[in-house]
């Protein structure tokens, strides 16, 4: 992000660094982007397609914004997500139970690992093949504003 330096074994702040604590919102917003861009999200998880979440995140929150107001199953988010980019399921090389990995994939990553870390979404963890459910928070709509 630009914001920290390493020298001698220490960190501090960058001029922008020290500029950006001085406003809330422009440090949200970078750190917001940075994850969502240059940060690359396979490092989250043992998944192999990097595609998966990542490329089209702008899309899961239009898919939020619409419908993130009622607690829906993730399947629900990643069947649209899915069907918008139908592509995304040609990059893995075994075709078996790939829409179930790619779902999961898709879940874990954008939900569990983007969306609740912000604390844009409340989502339920499921234990092996229960449904996952979403809502989105007061936050999210606040910072879509």
């Amino acid at each position: 992000m630009g914001i920290i330096k390493k020298r001698n074994n220490k960190l501090s702040l960058t001029q922008k660094g020290k500029k950006l604590l001085e406003n809330d919102s422009q440090l949200t917003e970078l750190l917001f982007t940075t994850f969502c861009r240059k940060f690359n999200w396979v490092y989250f998880d043992g998944y192999d397609i990097e595609q998966w979440g990542q490329l089209g995140f702008g899309f899961s929150l239009v898919l939020l914004r619409k419908y993130g107001g009622l607690k829906r199953e993730g399947n629900f988010y990643a069947e649209k997500y899915f069907n918008a980019f139908p592509n995304l399921l040609d990059f893995h090389p075994f075709s078996e139970n790939i829409q179930r990995r790619a779902y999961h994939c898709y879940l874990l990553r954008t939900f569990e690992r983007f969306l609740a870390y912000f604390g844009f979404v409340e989502y339920d963890r499921a234990w092996r093949d229960n449904p996952r459910y979403v809502v989105t928070t007061k936050l999210f709509n606040s910072f879509l504003q």
